[in-house]
């Protein structure tokens, strides 16, 4: 087939119709910015309006609409024994001597807290994983060498290599009154 097209009339041809693409392509993306916009906007209001009565109970210290009166007041009051007895900061200062005589070779998957109630105790759970019951006996030894804890046990089933190298320590913290 013959094209009678000059070379100048295809190239104009051409810029036309890279144009049109870059308009259509700008197009639809000015609508999609719009349309995100529109929903940002919506969310953002609607955030601030659910944000204002929150905010006002918290401040007036009445109970949360998600926590009886009884279930927050006993919450607040566990919290609060906490804070008097163990301060945040030691909280993270235990953590880190915790890490620092972790050896390589074991895992901790948790470390969980519970005060008791009865003698004001704080006691400690770790769990985790190990390879090596060596490592695992030398890392329960420098914990007990720590001034931090009172007591470290390390039940026997935590010795087992049978048990995929699970083990828990349980740690009593010194009190610091």
């Amino acid at each position: 087939m013959i094209n009678l097209l000059t070379i100048e009339a295809k190239e104009k041809l051409v810029r036309d119709w890279h144009l049109r693409q870059l308009v259509v392509s700008l197009g639809l993306v000015v609508i999609l910015f719009l349309v995100a916009a529109t929903f940002n906007v919506a969310l953002w209001l609607n955030f601030n309006i659910q944000k204002q009565p929150l905010i006002s109970q918290l401040s007036l210290g009445q109970d949360s609409p998600f926590v009886s009166g009884q279930e927050a007041t006993k919450v607040k009051d566990q919290i609060s024994q906490l804070i008097k007895w163990w301060s945040n900061e030691n909280w993270s200062e235990l953590i880190v001597k915790i890490k620092k005589v972790q050896p390589t070779t074991t895992k901790i998957n948790q470390i969980a807290g519970t005060l008791s109630e009865k003698d004001g105790t704080l006691n400690m759970v770790i769990t985790g994983q190990t390879t090596n019951r060596q490592d695992l006996v030398k890392f329960v030894d420098d914990l007990s060498l720590d001034n931090s804890f009172s007591k470290v046990d390390l039940p026997i089933e935590s010795l087992l290599i049978a048990s995929n190298g699970q083990f828990t320590i349980n740690l009593t913290v010194k009190n610091n009154d």
